[in-house]
């Protein structure tokens, strides 16, 4: 597969997530391998305002061509990050969310750009009330049994990524790996651990869809697998749902980011949105 590059006289730029091992690490040397620049990024909040503030990536990068966002958590015990949050909400979740909304100015610069989403087929098994209650009671650890919190985290993470792309017209496409055997499972069980193990794919294979992604101009919204692309669940192409989720995001974002950050993400969509 080829790369089409968005400017003959410079490499595309890639920020990449959760790129120090495991899948992330794996899209990172394939592009590298394929002539990109690539940029690796913290994951949670604190670490993503200080580090992509839409300000220090301008001044050093005249554009982005892919967001990846790669980072993400199932723990076996719900806690909450120093934020005050539920980790797996703002690793999965608030995070991509603040990542997406304070680059997108850079985003735009590029000819064709794109936002890549590492989701999961998780997401089928959340449901919309849950989500919706989740995104607002962020900061309650909920049930010790976290698995209905990290599916309710991919669907809303696709519910926002189709809102966005949208609203702002740039591409976001969101991919399952498959059973990847990374770091994601070590907490979990020695039952699932030993059936990931022994039937698992390797952090290769699992990086291919999202590189597959990146480097594809005709790459879409859909959930694509090293099979190929599926659809999403029903609930996750219910626009109705993009729209809830989009509302409850921007309405509890102000109580965990400063004032001034998420003013800057709401005029970054005004300045990009389209008459919505």
């Amino acid at each position: 597969m080829s790369v089409d590059l968005p400017n003959s006289e410079s490499p595309p730029l890639a920020v990449v997530t959760g790129a120090t091992a495991g899948i992330g690490l794996e899209v990172c040397k394939k592009l590298l391998e394929s002539g990109w620049k690539v940029v690796v990024g913290a994951r949670d909040v604190a670490k993503a305002e200080k580090a992509f503030g839409s300000s220090r990536v301008q001044q050093k990068f005249s554009r982005i061509d892919r967001l990846v966002l790669n980072g993400g958590v199932m723990q076996r015990n719900a806690s909450l990050t120093k934020d005050k949050l539920d980790e797996i909400w703002q690793v999965n979740f608030f995070s991509n969310v603040l990542l997406m909304t304070l680059l997108l100015p850079t985003l735009k610069k590029s000819k064709d750009s794109a936002v890549i989403v590492t989701n999961s087929s998780a997401h089928q098994w959340g449901r919309e009330a849950d989500t919706l209650e989740r995104i607002t009671n962020c900061e309650s650890q909920g049930s010790s049994y976290i698995y209905p919190s990290y599916c309710s985290s991919k669907l809303a993470m696709l519910a926002f990524g189709s809102e966005f792309s949208k609203r702002t017209h740039c591409r976001v496409v969101q991919c399952h790996p498959g059973v990847v055997k990374t770091d994601l499972f070590t907490q979990q069980p020695w039952f699932i651990r030993l059936s990931v193990n022994f039937a698992g794919l390797s952090a290769k294979e699992g990086a291919l869809p999202i590189y597959a992604a990146c480097v594809d101009p005709e790459a879409q919204g859909l959930s694509c697998t090293t099979v190929g692309c599926q659809q999403s669940s029903k609930t996750s192409r219910d626009p109705q749902f993009w729209s809830k989720v989009w509302q409850k995001t921007c309405e509890v974002m102000p109580n965990h980011v400063s004032k001034e950050t998420w003013e800057e993400a709401l005029k970054n969509i005004e300045t990009h949105a389209d008459g919505l």
